[in-house]
């Protein structure tokens, strides 16, 4: 493992970046009004910015040894395949019909590797913690988002009005964005158990009936996407790791099977015992795709268009003829449509370059001080494919608090992963860069979103009445908030 210098300061910005990054998730998912008159979703935003700002800033400053050993320990092709994205996407920008709409998007996906370089940085300096810190994140976002919901529907239940199981998830503008968190969350849900609570019963059962109850709001909500997403990453999690996966999937077999008793409980028997009738129970809904496939045709249409830097970022959301999204439900597509085919491709192969070598890594014998890892390794390679696999029918890598659980997520794989790598010689090259890189990317960012604020009541009422639907999020709440006279 790379001999970072752990001197106090180390250590407490590792736990720093980690421990911020999931107070962020628990706090903005919590249904606490933060920040007045902004909403939730924007709200959720405003702070996501803030707290990648903050990060950033720090990574360059006061913990910029710790960021420099991890970017030194980067595979030189993926170092120059990372810097070309970052100079696309200056440049599908500048070609774009509102270059200072573009930037924003520009500034806000290189913050967010820079989080994932913190938050790999932090593990390498004080792994124990920071996966704990991590793991009982979501231990806690589960617990608290169970009390609100069983709270509500409590409520609901007993009281004389009509109500949709939706209706029951206080903490999102849509409860799509709750289904995306999920997707990073569920595979790690069970980790406590393998790795915490063997020898302890009772608090075995009690972590055991929170992931339970993270199964059963999965059911409640209905999303199809993440239970397609589980469903990938435990046939993925079984080819790949093969006998050594079962414990993990036993696990969450067993809280699924004991979410899905919940389930039936709360919304048959209860509700038959009370004589009351629960017309949609989301999980039995039916619904149309037409709408997905709409939204891909015209990302293809834009391809066709723009195949080289694209029609610029977050430019989707300009189109005057989709009033249905302002992204096209598919993350290949968006990057694509919006990027060019370059960056896309770029894009896949680094993906597809970390996956193999990810893989590679559990073809190797593991030390005896290694073992515990495993575990880690196959829910966070679950984790990332329910990510992925979601993210091509829905926007989860748009909507900021799926964005920083993508972060932690990944973060914690590259410091698992670079831990085991020898340490490189430092580059002259990474210390002057990198600042350069966070400074454009703040700047970016702050101005881009100093011209392009969140839409005023009156403004997101005049674009709400050409919609189909009450608001179509992207960056804001109100995504469509570009001039369709600049669109290309």
């Amino acid at each position: 493992m790379p001999n970072l210098n752990k001197i106090p300061i180390q250590r407490l910005s590792g736990i720093l970046t980690v421990s911020l990054s999931c107070l962020y998730i628990i706090l903005t998912t919590s249904n606490i009004d933060l920040i007045a008159n902004l909403g939730p979703y924007n709200e959720k935003r405003f702070i996501q910015v803030v707290l990648l700002i903050f990060l950033a800033i720090c990574a360059a400053t006061l913990f910029r040894n710790n960021i420099h050993t991890v970017v030194n320990q980067l595979p030189g092709t993926v170092k120059i395949l990372l810097f070309l994205l970052f100079l696309i996407g200056i440049l599908s920008s500048i070609n774009a019909g509102t270059p200072l709409l573009s930037v924003i998007e520009t500034g806000q996906f290189t913050l967010l590797f820079i989080a994932c370089l913190s938050i790999a940085a932090a593990y390498m300096t004080t792994p124990n913690e920071c996966q704990k810190i991590i793991l009982f994140s979501i231990v806690a976002l589960a617990l608290i988002q169970t009390t609100s919901v069983v709270t509500a529907y409590t409520a609901a239940i007993t009281s004389n009005n009509n109500w949709h199981p939706h209706h029951l998830f206080l903490g999102f503008s849509n409860i799509r964005f709750f289904n995306q968190l999920q997707s990073w969350t569920l595979p790690l849900i069970v980790l406590p158990l393998i790795l915490y609570a063997q020898k302890n019963k009772g608090y075995f059962a009690g972590i055991l009936l929170v992931s339970a109850c993270w199964w059963l709001l999965l059911l409640i909500s209905g999303s199809r996407g993440t239970m397609l997403a589980m469903a990938v990453a435990m046939i993925a999690s079984l080819a790949i790791y093969k006998k050594d996966a079962f414990t993990w999937i036993r696990l969450q077999v067993i809280a699924a099977t004991i979410g899905i008793a919940l389930y039936t409980l709360l919304f048959y028997i209860i509700p038959f015992v009370l004589g009351v009738e629960i017309s949609d129970t989301s999980i039995t809904r039916s619904s149309s795709v037409n709408a997905r496939f709409y939204l891909w045709e015209r990302a293809w249409y834009f391809i066709q268009q723009n195949p080289i830097l694209g029609i610029g970022p977050m430019h989707y959301a300009c189109d005057p003829q989709n009033l249905i999204a302002a992204h096209p439900h598919n993350s290949v597509l968006q990057i694509a449509a919006e990027w060019g085919l370059p960056a896309a491709v770029i894009t896949l192969f680094i993906f597809l370059y970390g996956l193999y070598f990810w893989i590679k890594r559990n073809n190797q014998a593991l030390p005896a001080e290694e073992a515990p890892l495993l575990n880690i390794r196959i829910a966070l390679f679950a984790s990332l494919i329910a990510g992925t696999t979601h993210s091509l029918f829905s926007g989860v890598i748009v909507m900021p608090v799926s964005q920083i659980m993508m972060t932690l997520t990944i973060g914690w794989m590259i410091g698992i992963h670079l831990s085991s790598r020898h340490q490189r010689k430092k580059s002259n090259i990474t210390s002057t860069l990198f600042p350069c890189i966070v400074i454009i990317s703040i700047s970016f960012l702050v101005i881009g979103i100093n011209q392009n604020p969140p839409p005023k009541e009156a403004e997101a009422m005049e674009i709400q009445n050409l919609s189909a639907s009450k608001f179509i999020p992207r960056f804001w709440q109100q995504g469509k908030i570009c001039s369709s006279e600049h669109y290309p």
